[in-house]
């Protein structure tokens, strides 16, 4: 019997995450305006806020960490694990979905295996160019893999594996794309954007001031809430012209407005930064799964589009000197920000969404909202 797409998408814990999600939401959305999408995560992530606010419903299954957890955390997660599965089958009895999408967290687990339990299509999304280990399980189960980073295809069955690139919601896309072909006023001193995610880098919040001292640029520094003031006491300190905040809500017209951004090397922010074309200074976060930030930051410096540099090597001097001879060489910046756009993947979302119906249409699932 026909009947219309209904999507499932697991996705929680970090924005990392749940921001691809939503992207794929809305792309579903925007190609069968009749689809119905509703999520899936715990109770504890960022998607009990991120998803109502998008305007989606949000399910939840019983669901922990597993990966760098204690021993007792992980008899725990794994006593879970049976619950969470039981928590996802009643959810897609209830909702009926045609397709799981998998996009990562706590939730995704449970949820793709009682798809797989219930002869219900899946795709895993894997952002990283290192995947995560839920993904290494879980792709044995999905029907396709879909990719940010070319170089992680080698973890996964090649036949189900598809490169599409990270998916950003449309209207970020759109202001990215309009970012990148942006003009900079050429009069104004240097503008160098600081960032690290929701919550900050302590990191960076300690080390770019003193690092920063002495050049003529002006900074625009996205802190997290914790460290605003003593961020802003060390620019102050040294000298420096800075805009401290804890959360930029505008990070379309941040990028538009800087010339070099120093930042962490997640999935979603080096995809962001293809897609301004906005040269980068990338430290990777130390602590990530399986180093996999490391690896994101690698692929922009190897397309010549970002600097990488550890932060166990950062050293103030060092940095400062390259940032100088960075900023004083206008065609270096140039030739990054056209590199970085070289590498971006403007329709990830779409060519996401294609893929999956690619799949379904393969099994034989004819929907409605296909075929009218």
């Amino acid at each position: 019997m026909n009947r219309s797409l209904r999507v499932l998408i697991a996705a929680g814990g970090t924005g990392g995450h749940v921001y691809p999600g939503i992207a794929m939401a809305e792309a579903f959305i925007e190609k069968f305006p009749e689809c119905e999408v509703r999520f899936v995560g715990t109770t504890r992530g960022l998607e009990n806020r991120l998803v109502p606010e998008a305007g989606y419903t949000l399910e939840h299954v019983r669901a922990s960490r597993v990966k760098n957890a204690g021993i007792a955390a992980r008899l725990a997660a794994l006593f879970r694990l049976p619950l969470g599965i039981w928590d996802a089958r009643r959810i897609l009895t209830k909702f009926k979905p045609n397709l799981i999408v998998s996009v990562g967290g706590y939730s995704a687990a449970p949820t793709v295996v009682a798809a797989w339990l219930s002869r219900i299509p899946s795709v895993a999304i894997e952002p990283n160019a290192i995947p995560g280990l839920t993904n290494r399980v879980l792709g044995r189960l999905a029907g396709r893999i879909l990719l940010g980073f070319e170089q992680a295809a080698s973890w996964f069955k090649q036949s189900k594996v598809c490169v599409t690139g990270v998916p950003l919601r449309a209207a970020a896309v759109q202001a990215l794309t309009a970012a990148a072909e942006s003009v900079r006023n050429q009069n104004q001193s240097a503008q160098i954007l600081v960032f690290g995610g929701s919550q900050g880098a302590r990191f960076l919040n300690e080390r770019m001031a003193p690092t920063l001292k002495g050049l003529n640029v002006t900074v625009l520094h996205q802190t997290g809430e914790a460290d605003e003031a003593l961020t802003r006491q060390r620019y102050e300190e040294a000298g420096l012209k800075a805009n401290v905040r804890p959360y930029i809500d505008d990070m379309a017209a941040a990028y538009a407005n800087a010339d070099l951004a120093v930042t962490r090397a997640g999935a979603s922010t080096v995809a962001e930064l293809a897609t301004a074309g906005l040269p980068s200074l990338l430290v990777p976060f130390p602590f990530a799964a399986d180093d996999h930030q490391a690896s994101n930051a690698a692929a922009l410096e190897k397309a010549g589009a970002a600097k990488m540099v550890r932060q166990e090597d950062w050293n103030d001097d060092d940095i400062r000197d390259w940032i100088t001879g960075l900023l004083s060489e206008g065609q270096r910046l140039e030739v990054m920000a056209s590199s970085a756009r070289s590498v971006s993947h403007h329709e990830a979302s779409i060519r996401a969404v294609d893929a999956c119906i690619n799949l379904l249409e393969q099994r034989g699932t004819r929907l409605l909202s296909l075929v009218a």
